[in-house]
């Protein structure tokens, strides 16, 4: 059986009134999706449905999730046991400043995250009464379906894992931090490259803790993997659907969501699509070596350059993707030496399969680079505080007094 750990959800950071958000964590509900997030996230999960057996979100995705497919969908998919609940009583990850010292906390049992406070969440959101019992049906399924996980040990390992890979130069230098650490206490522009190293471990840990085969994720953790290995990689880890979306680009297929949200392919048909002969041989495929990519291509090219919506799911049985070893153990190297949890899993031949979205990683690089423009910017604006005055003209050039520009909001 593929399955398949979707934390696509852990990366929705935003930015408001020059405050960032790490997430939905706070228990106020989930930031509504832009129309093109929705479309992403959406053709995301509906092509990790098609490949996969069971889908695994944490209970503190279920909200966003309902949010995305809708209430009927998911409950369908809960019914159908393709969707799976991980309980760990809810959990997330957050920063406490000191000045500008920030420690990272990972936070479990908290109770704004768990089944009776999204379903009140929920039903202040969706008042009608047919959805209101939906929705409680919903909420009784996952409860009743869930994957019980102990969250405080979990967290525990991830801070662990992070402490560790702090003193991975490899790591540290892949993530652009801007000091050295020998503890999860970090300055202002180092907050980014610590989360996103915090969440890599988190989804990683939980894909071995559950035997989840794949894990859904932004593109660096793959490079992650790598630079805790270092020298001991042996190989490349590749996504295992991605030459399942190349088809669907290079054949101008019509789009998943598109489709899914334009109401002309449900729920119901994917899953049917998913589930008959063809969908099992190629989720079979997945898991298997034995693929010649040219030649794939060469029989799809065959087919007519335009298709109707319908009869790209008959290409199907032609998409065998890419699965590849991560690594060849190294020789003569004990395991017992490492002090990090997820490169013992990977020397003891765990190897991960990952879904990557460079779309995401996109995003986050650019979030990185912006924050630490904000940071040097603010620097900058306290040095022109003290040598400039507030009716002096402003340094940028804007032709506006200093106090009205760029000093707008400085004591």
């Amino acid at each position: 059986m593929t399955t398949l750990l979707f934390d696509d959800f852990l990366y929705r950071w935003y930015e408001q009134d020059g405050v960032w958000y790490y997430g939905s964590a706070s228990g106020s509900g989930h930031v509504p999706f832009s129309y093109e997030e929705r479309s992403h996230l959406l053709s995301r999960f509906l092509n990790a449905l098609l490949t996969h057996d069971q889908i695994y979100i944490r209970i503190a995705q279920l909200e966003e999730l309902i949010s995305l497919l809708g209430i009927a969908a998911t409950l369908f998919l809960l019914k159908a046991d393709t969707l799976v609940v991980i309980d760990d009583g809810g959990t997330f990850a957050g920063f406490m400043p000191n000045g500008d010292d920030n420690l990272l906390m990972n936070f479990s049992s908290v109770t704004a995250l768990q089944f009776d406070a999204l379903l009140g969440r929920l039903q202040k959101e969706h008042i009608g009464f047919t959805q209101r019992n939906l929705l409680k049906s919903l909420i009784y399924q996952a409860d009743g379906k869930k994957l019980e996980a102990d969250g405080a040990l979990l967290q525990q390992q991830v801070s662990w894992e992070d402490s560790s890979d702090l003193r991975n130069g490899n790591l540290t230098n892949l993530l652009e931090f801007g000091q050295s650490y020998g503890n999860i206490i970090v300055k202002d522009d180092d907050i980014v490259p610590l989360l996103r190293l915090n969440q890599a471990n988190k989804s990683l840990i939980y894909q071995h803790e559950f035997k989840i085969t794949t894990l859904s994720t932004e593109e660096t953790t793959q490079q992650i993997i790598a630079a805790k290995l270092g020298a001991y990689l042996g190989g490349r880890r590749t996504d295992p659907i991605e030459l399942f979306e190349d088809i669907l680009h290079k054949k101008q297929l019509p789009d998943l969501s598109g489709l899914y949200q334009q109401g002309r392919l449900t729920m119901i048909d994917i899953l049917k699509l998913r589930d008959n002969y063809d969908g099992r041989k190629f989720r079979q495929w997945l898991e298997s070596e034995d693929y010649d990519q040219q030649r794939i291509y060469q029989q799809l090219l065959k087919s007519r350059k335009s298709l109707s919506p319908s009869a790209w799911q008959s290409l199907i049985r032609w998409i065998i993707p890419t699965v590849v070893g991560i690594l060849q153990t190294p020789a003569g190297v004990a395991v017992s030496a490492v002090d990090n949890f997820l490169v013992s899993y990977l020397m003891k031949d765990w190897h991960p399969n990952l879904f990557l979205d460079g779309l995401l990683t996109k995003k986050l690089d650019d979030i990185a680079a912006r924050q630490k423009m904000q940071i040097a910017h603010k620097q900058q604006l306290k040095i022109w505080d003290r040598r400039i005055g507030r009716n002096d003209p402003c340094p940028c050039h804007s032709g506006l007094k200093f106090k009205h520009c760029c000093g707008k909001g400085l004591n």
